[in-house]
């Protein structure tokens, strides 16, 4: 078997040639250094992850390749062999993480005949094709679901913003404030307590990720102040162009929760104004586009701030008009989450997939890794 190291990256230079890091192509190069089909496996960075090249390609210094093996290998199955094998267990370094070359040397993998390599491979290769098309089928559903969901609001507000409702300023409408500012300066003597408190990566389009939420110390007056209460509507401010004005209604899910500095609360006047209605219409394309079009921009980052948020022009239909539209709105949109939430487990099953396929080909024959 030959067993190279791969050369440095910034040898690399404009091409068709897949130019492999430790994690996959990282670029393309004019030159390839391997011959033909090659094992491309992570010994720094993304250590222990195996690739295939089915073409000559260039591996960069972070990884090491497996080019020609004896007469009595499929390449391809060897590929598959290493990829259920635990490699990064082979790892011994303490102070600089990296697969040595004379641990991988010393793997053993037990090796069926030929024709079985290339029985097991053609098997495996099916297998894995159609774990990838059901990912592919259930993405796809998640895609349709999220194209649903504006095209049900666009249809609803552009509709109402259209008509001859008020249009009033969002600041008097609600109270308006942000968060506790993470890192603040306290002094030693001042007693705090730790509460839970909603982060930017917790805040959803139209729902909360509440499936990590990290604590705070905070003071009685700040808990006081940053104490969450159902109704409030929750405004990230940006960042990424995605978390621009994003946000829902709190609807009291965990008790005495804060929320940072980079969210927005508005507190309504339940009388006035109905919660949910006001996250649908901020969700809706008539709020993006405000928001879009009055944040501050700088390359790939898009933020709002407390007064353009006050100065956005609220539709304000009667609360009886509100409460009919909610109720238009709320089953539908509960469908096009429920088809999301089915579609993400599905993936997330999908995902253990490849790993089980390995395990029910490999796990008979494999030997452990020597010492």
């Amino acid at each position: 078997m030959k067993y190279g190291k791969g050369l440095r990256e910034e040898d690399r230079r404009g091409g068709n040639i897949p130019v492999f890091g430790s994690n996959g192509i990282v670029g393309y190069h004019n030159t390839a250094v391997t011959k033909g089909q090659s094992i491309i496996i992570g010994r720094k960075g993304s250590i222990g992850e195996v690739a295939l090249s089915n073409i000559s390609c260039w591996p960069i210094d972070t990884t090491y390749y497996i080019d020609e093996v004896s007469e009595y290998i499929d390449l391809s199955w060897l590929f598959w062999a290493l990829k259920f094998t635990n490699l990064p267990e082979l790892n011994k370094g303490s102070t600089i993480p990296g697969l040595n070359r004379d641990d991988v040397y010393d793997l053993s993998v037990a090796c069926p005949p030929l024709a079985d390599q290339h029985e097991i491979v053609t098997h495996l290769e099916a297998q894995m094709a159609e774990a990838q098309r059901l990912r592919m089928a259930a993405e796809r559903q998640i895609e349709a679901a999220q194209a649903l969901q504006p095209a049900f609001l666009k249809s609803v507000f552009d509709d109402l913003a259209n008509q001859n409702w008020s249009k009033v300023a969002l600041g008097e409408l609600g109270d308006i404030v942000s968060g506790i500012t993470l890192g603040r300066k306290l002094a030693n003597a001042i007693k705090t307590r730790s509460v839970p408190y909603l982060r930017v990566a917790n805040v959803k389009d139209g729902f909360f990720d509440l499936s990590e939420v990290y604590e705070i110390n905070a003071t009685e007056p700040e808990i006081e102040r940053y104490r969450l209460q159902y109704g409030d509507l929750l405004l990230t401010e940006g960042g990424d162009r995605d978390k621009l004005g994003r946000g829902t209604f709190w609807e009291s899910q965990i008790s005495d929760c804060i929320h940072q500095n980079h969210i927005f609360r508005v507190r309504f006047n339940q009388n006035q104004v109905l919660s949910q209605f006001a996250s649908y219409q901020m969700e809706s394309s008539y709020g993006k586009a405000y928001f879009l079009a009055h944040s501050k921009q700088t390359t790939g980052i898009a933020t709002i701030n407390q007064e353009v948020l006050s100065g956005f022009p609220f539709i304000l239909p009667s609360v009886e008009e509100q409460t009919r539209i909610v109720n238009q709105l709320k089953p539908k949109l509960a469908q096009t989450q429920e088809i999301r939430k089915a579609a993400r487990h599905q993936i997330k099953a999908i995902t253990a997939l490849p790993d089980a396929i390995l395990q029910e080909t490999f796990g008979g024959f494999t030997p452990p890794v020597e010492d």
